[in-house]
C-alpha cells in the first residue's frame, strides 16, 4: 500500500520534471527571493564549511550560494531528475554533489551541516515541522539554517480556482522555538505580479513546476459565463515570502 505522502511526492516530482525545460525561463520570483536570502545569510558572515541545498532545482540559485561561500563539502538534493540534471550541468565546476531525493527520505548520518539552505521548497514537504526536527539533528551545534517559504496570503487570488495551504509566520515560529532553533532572522515581502488572466497566471505557475494543489476547487456550480469571465480577467498575483534563519542551540 502507498502511503499518502509517497502519492504526494510524485505528484510534484512529476510537475517539475514537466517544467524542466521552461523553469529558466520562467522563475524570475524564485531567482529575486534566492538572492534576497543569500544576502541576508551574508550579513552574518556564516562558518559555511559543509553546505547542503534542499529543493535546488536547476541550480540557479546554488550556484549563487557557492559563489558567494567557501565550503569544502557541498550538496543540493531535489526530487525531480530532469530539474537535477540541469543542476548538475550548472553546478560541475563547483565541485557540488547533486543527488536526487525528497525531504522526507533524504539523509546522511556521516555528515553534520554548518549551513542548511532552502529556496522557496520546504512547504513542498508532507510535514514541515517533521522536516525542520530532522533538518535540526542534522546540523552542528550553533549551525545555520536559513530558508525562504511561501506564507499565508500568497495566491489568493486563486483560492476559488485552486490553492494549496501555506503557514502563518507566526506558526512556522513557533515550529521552529519547538523543535530548539534559535531564531537569528525574520522577515516578510510581499512581491506582486500582473497578468493578463488568471489563464496565463496558472500557465506561469505550471511553467516552474508549482502547480500541484491537494485540493482543486473549480467552482463549475456557477455556470459557463461566470468561469469564462473569472479566467478572463486581468489578475495581480501576490507572493507573500517569509524568509527565516535560524541556528541550532
Amino acid at each position: 500500500m502507498i502511503a499518502l505522502h509517497d502519492d504526494h511526492a510524485k505528484n510534484i516530482r512529476r510537475c517539475f520534471n514537466r517544467a524542466a525545460l521552461t523553469y529558466d525561463q520562467n522563475c524570475q520570483i524564485q531567482f529575486t527571493v534566492g538572492e534576497s536570502l543569500i544576502q541576508k545569510l551574508a550579513v552574518l558572515q556564516p562558518y559555511t564549511n559543509h553546505i547542503i541545498d534542499y529543493g535546488c532545482g536547476t541550480g540557479l540559485v546554488t550556484a549563487q550560494l557557492a559563489m558567494r561561500f567557501p565550503y569544502q563539502h557541498f550538496y543540493a538534493i531535489d526530487i525531480a531528475e530532469r530539474l537535477l540534471i540541469q543542476a548538475q550541468n550548472r553546478l560541475e565546476n563547483y565541485g557540488i554533489q547533486c543527488l536526487r531525493n525528497d525531504f522526507q527520505s533524504w539523509q546522511n548520518r556521516s555528515i553534520n551541516f554548518n549551513l542548511v539552505f532552502s529556496n522557496l521548497a520546504l512547504h513542498w514537504s508532507f510535514d514541515l515541522k517533521t522536516i525542520l526536527a530532522a533538518i535540526y539533528n542534522c546540523l552542528v551545534p550553533q549551525g545555520l539554517l536559513a530558508f525562504s517559504i511561501p506564507l499565508a496570503g500568497t495566491f489568493d487570488e486563486l483560492k476559488n480556482i485552486t490553492k494549496n495551504h501555506f503557514f502563518e509566520p507566526i506558526i512556522i515560529r513557533q515550529m521552529l522555538e519547538e523543535i530548539g532553533f534559535n531564531e537569528i532572522d525574520f522577515s516578510e515581502e510581499t512581491i506582486q505580479k500582473n497578468f493578463e488572466s488568471i489563464i496565463s497566471a496558472i500557465k506561469a505557475i505550471k511553467a516552474i513546476g508549482a502547480n500541484y494543489t491537494k485540493n482543486k476547487i473549480y467552482q463549475g456550480l456557477r455556470g459557463k459565463n461566470f468561469m469564462h469571465n473569472l479566467w478572463q480577467e486581468p489578475v495581480l498575483l501576490t507572493y507573500q515570502v517569509g524568509y527565516f534563519i535560524a541556528s541550532k542551540i
